[in-house]
């Protein structure tokens, strides 16, 4: 009974040390990826299905001229760090200390580079377009071309859209017009970049905004209301009305401007050809009147005397006329959404 036990208990030990034995083996790496920087350091990492803690030595072998040649270095955050490897060399081997080394397919290392983010310098917003300036990170050099990509998107939107621009050998600077712009909106630009020898691109730059320029509309529908005064004179009133109003679908922001510069330009034609003429006050900011008439400068006064009166008598008349006119087009408009709906 005693021999039993005593088998049974070498049995379980032997169990136990030889799982130990078998998580202590070392274990070949799998899915082995290396990227290259401009600082001549290459970061081969890897699945092992083990942690490596860092500072583990390790050492990568390349070819130069055809001759092999290994370069020491270290595990930093699961990946192992190798410094002062040209670009021009071809990576074949990686290993851990006291493992089995992995075979690559040789791969120059040039094809390998992944840049640093660009810099966006400035951005200038203009009429339906944005002027957006890049530079190559400070401590990248000049002498590789790189192809870089631009996202841009309306903030209120979500709409985005992607733009390329290529930045020659020995450039450092690059400007890119983002055109098809909503006026006077929003828009946050990013940039990356990548060498056109390598399929790495750089992480994204700083996210910039910057708003397009407003641009005024183009026309403007007009109404008139023209009266004839027993004197022989004419009351003008010029009216427009809001896009929405009219239900026009505005799809960006819109600025409106309001100025009495077509009454004034009227006003001073009429002056030209020796008519008196004389522009009423703002009684309302979207509606302005304008009253011509024959006569001297010494009538004037008494003309304003009487413009004023006639005013203050028939305004609320003539206000009353406008808002219903306007109603009657606004139940009309209304109607014909129905309709379509």
């Amino acid at each position: 009974m005693s021999h039993i036990k005593a088998f049974l208990f070498v049995l379980w030990n032997l169990t136990i040390l030889c799982k130990f034995c078998l998580t202590a083996l070392p274990q070949k790496p799998e899915n082995i990826s290396c990227i290259y920087n401009y600082s001549s350091i290459l970061n081969c990492s890897w699945t092992s299905g083990r942690e490596i803690p860092d500072k583990t030595k390790c050492s990568v072998r390349y070819l130069i001229n055809e001759t092999s040649r290994e370069r020491n270095g270290v595990m930093e955050n699961g990946s192992c760090i190798a410094k002062d490897i040209s670009s021009l060399s071809y990576v074949t081997q990686v290993q851990l200390f006291g493992e089995e080394a992995f075979n690559l397919t040789s791969q120059l290392v040039k094809d390998l580079v992944k840049p640093d983010p660009p810099e966006i310098v400035t951005i200038e917003g203009m009429k339906e377009m944005l002027r957006v300036d890049l530079r190559r990170h400070p401590k990248e050099p000049s002498y590789d071309p790189f192809m870089c990509e631009i996202w841009y998107q309306a903030t209120t939107k979500d709409i985005s859209a992607y733009a390329n621009v290529q930045i020659k050998k020995y450039e450092r600077d690059k400007s890119l017009n983002l055109t098809g712009l909503w006026n006077f909106t929003n828009y946050t630009v990013a940039a990356r970049c990548r060498s056109v020898w390598s399929s790495h691109w750089s992480d994204w730059s700083n996210k910039v905004t910057k708003r397009t320029e407003e641009q005024a509309p183009l026309k403007v529908d007009l109404w008139r209301v023209i009266e004839t005064c027993p004197n022989g004179s004419r009351n003008v009133q010029l009216l427009w009305k809001l896009l929405l109003d009219m239900g026009i679908d505005i799809r960006e922001p819109i600025v409106v401007y309001e100025d009495n510069q077509a009454a004034i330009q009227i006003a001073s034609n009429l002056a030209k050809a020796d008519r008196i003429s004389q522009r009423t006050r703002n009684k309302d900011q979207n509606v302005h009147e304008l009253v011509e008439t024959t006569g001297t400068l010494d009538e004037m006064d008494n003309l304003s005397q009487q413009i004023e009166y006639k005013q203050g008598k028939n305004m609320d008349q003539k206000n009353q006329q406008i808002k219903q006119q306007l109603d009657e087009e606004e139940n009309q408009i209304k109607d014909k959404q129905k309709e379509r709906k």
